[in-house]
């Protein structure tokens, strides 16, 4: 993939690991399944980017800054698959801050 690589400290820690729980791999079979991981991840990771840019580009211009904003919170639920989520943007017009939340 080239845009997700494990540095050697990584690779450090996942070999100490591994030897923890007793998985003694040689320097090869970890490099294979450390390339293996970054090319499931990264493929898994550009997937993901081209369904967020998918949703953009499906927002309708009638949508108000309101729901753009919320749709947005949304999405980044979804991504991150967490519970809850807010967004704070200043306001210049309203001279304070703007909060979204879902």
């Amino acid at each position: 993939m080239g845009t997700l690589r494990i540095n050697r400290e990584h690779l450090e820690s996942i070999r100490f690991c591994l030897l923890e729980k007793g998985v003694n791999l040689s320097g090869e079979e970890l490099d294979e399944v450390i390339h293996l991981i970054e090319d499931e991840i990264g493929y898994w990771y550009i997937n993901q980017l081209i369904t967020q840019v998918e949703k953009i580009f499906e927002i309708d211009s009638s949508f108000t800054e309101s729901e753009i904003l919320q749709l947005v919170v949304r999405t980044i639920l979804e991504y991150l698959c967490a519970e809850v989520a807010s967004i704070k943007i200043y306001g210049p017009e309203k001279k304070g801050m703007v909060f979204y939340w879902s």
